[in-house]
């Protein structure tokens, strides 16, 4: 509905952006991932992304207690359904 009018988003800025935050996440949760020690609680990382305009994304790994407040009795981790992590548990196990 936008295509070719002024000052509508161009696809391929938008998709390149997309592919260097997903690269970005990629990178950072792997470098975390080899640097980790097990704790053997089993529990779930949870990462928060942030969004400042201007600014740029940042990424930080929420510790138990930010978990805890993020799960908050909800059905979510954060904005992922909770049998989505349920199965990565016992997948791991």
């Amino acid at each position: 509905m936008v295509r070719g009018k002024p000052g509508s988003w161009d696809p391929s800025v938008c998709l390149g952006w997309g592919e260097r935050f997903l690269a970005f996440v990629k990178e950072a949760v792997q470098e975390d991932a080899h640097t980790a020690s097990d704790d053997g609680e089993g529990a779930p990382v949870v990462w928060r992304v942030e969004f400042k305009p201007g600014v740029g994304i940042s990424l930080i790994q929420l510790g138990p207690e930010a978990v805890e407040e993020v799960q908050a009795g909800s059905d979510r981790y954060g904005f992922l359904p909770r049998w989505f992590w349920e199965g990565q548990l016992h997948n791991q196990a």
